[in-house]
């Protein structure tokens, strides 16, 4: 079995990826995919270890929705800093991997995830990119709600396994698939809405 998994990041993030998830009005060919498992409205403890959605009828493939938020082990809810916490979040993420004995395939960051260009605004856009650059923006200021270092993997480029098979197949295949179902966000959206392939 391969495993694939959707990640959202806050709670308010997660709950219209569901809905648009099961909205047949974003599917191209108007027929949805019903998960087998459905967790709304999200009624567990704080760090319950729970996706918030399952698919396991595909060919060998099961594909999972998480809230990284949902699985954040606080204790005090009302210290909303707490849940921005990237050493928090790390932690966390843990659960999700782990979920079954089954080591992820692909991870797909949805909501607010970075790509790495300080010039442009790329809102909207979807980037597709496998290596990943682990960057800490304030080395030297202590933060004790985060203290999320690892010398031996940050400000260094991390190499994945995925090779340019992958997206000679994306290039050829999807490009002008996906760029046609964009939709473009009503805050500060990017000037040309599209799917960004990036090699490194």
């Amino acid at each position: 079995m391969k495993r694939l998994l959707l990640i959202a990041n806050k709670n308010w993030e997660v709950v219209p990826i569901m809905n648009a998830l099961i909205n047949q009005r974003f599917s191209p060919n108007k027929f949805v995919f019903m998960p087998n498992i459905y967790r709304s409205p999200w009624i567990y403890a704080q760090g319950t270890g729970l996706p918030r959605m399952i698919w396991n009828t595909f060919s060998n493939i099961q594909i999972e929705l998480w809230c990284i938020q949902d699985l954040m082990d606080i204790a005090d809810i009302s210290d909303s800093e707490l849940f921005s916490s990237s050493e928090l979040k790390v932690s966390a993420l843990k659960k999700a991997i782990n979920f079954n004995s089954v080591k992820p395939d692909m991870v797909i960051a949805l909501g607010t995830a970075a790509y790495g260009d300080a010039t442009l605004n790329n809102n909207g856009c979807v980037v597709v990119g496998c290596d990943v650059f682990i960057h800490n923006f304030h080395p030297h200021e202590e933060n004790p709600k985060s203290r999320w270092d690892d010398p031996t993997d940050f400000e260094k480029i991390l190499k994945s396994s995925i090779g340019d098979n992958f997206f000679n197949v994306l290039d050829a295949t999807a490009v002008n698939f996906i760029n046609a179902g964009l939709l473009k966000p009503f805050l500060n959206p990017a000037d040309n809405i599209q799917a960004i392939f990036n090699r490194n």
